[in-house]
């Protein structure tokens, strides 16, 4: 079996700024340190920015899956789901 390694270097950027956004949201970033007038202004902004993160990386990653899935879908469900 070839393996084809042919990617997208913007999706896999993309890839990688959502990865980083969903771990701004579960760190919550900013929400204790630095406060403006006892609230944590800049950790609510970079709340609501990173909330993209999480629809867009199942998007992209069902783009991604689609083709190996139309030409081989039972290898696709073993090796993506059951990695054993």
């Amino acid at each position: 079996m070839t393996k084809n390694n042919n990617k997208i270097a913007s999706l896999e950027f993309a890839r990688v700024l959502s990865k980083l956004a969903i771990i701004i949201i579960h760190a919550k970033l900013f929400m204790e340190y630095p406060l403006i007038n006892e609230q944590p202004l800049l950790g609510n902004v970079a709340n609501q920015i990173s909330r993209f993160a999480v629809p867009f990386s199942l998007i992209v990653s069902g783009f991604l899956i689609y083709p190996k899935l139309i030409n081989a879908p039972l290898t696709t469900a073993k090796t993506s789901v059951c990695h054993y």
